[in-house]
């Protein structure tokens, strides 16, 4: 894998047949295998590349807020996955969230001062 030599442990096992197996797959799993295929006249190689993708969980769900009119509002909502989600806000009914509205690197939403209702 990735030019090194694949270590045979509970989850990675060569098969008879010559294939290899990745089970359970995992995260570090992914890269590029190379079969090599020999005997004593000649050798040839081949390559694959396994992607491994991680299902997208929240780690922090939004909660609901109530605040004054005219107050800054924060909205945390943080998920994992591979490849890594990228979050963005909505509201339910379809109507655009405040132009003044930002999105933080970590998922936040901030809305610098509310006018009106948030639902």
């Amino acid at each position: 894998k990735d030019g090194i030599p694949v270590a045979v442990t509970e989850s990675v096992i060569p098969l008879k047949t010559g294939g290899l197996l990745l089970a359970p797959a995992d995260i570090g799993d992914s890269g590029t295998y190379q079969c090599v295929a020999q005997n004593s006249r000649e050798s040839i190689s081949a390559e694959a590349t396994v992607f491994v993708k991680r299902p997208v969980e929240f780690t922090v769900v939004p909660q609901d807020t109530t605040v004054k009119e005219g107050q800054e509002v924060r909205l945390s909502c943080q998920a994992t996955g591979h490849p890594q989600p990228v979050i963005s806000w909505s509201r339910e009914s379809g109507e655009p969230i405040s132009d003044s509205a930002e999105v933080l690197s970590a998922g936040t939403l901030v809305m610098a001062s509310t006018e009106g209702s948030l639902s």
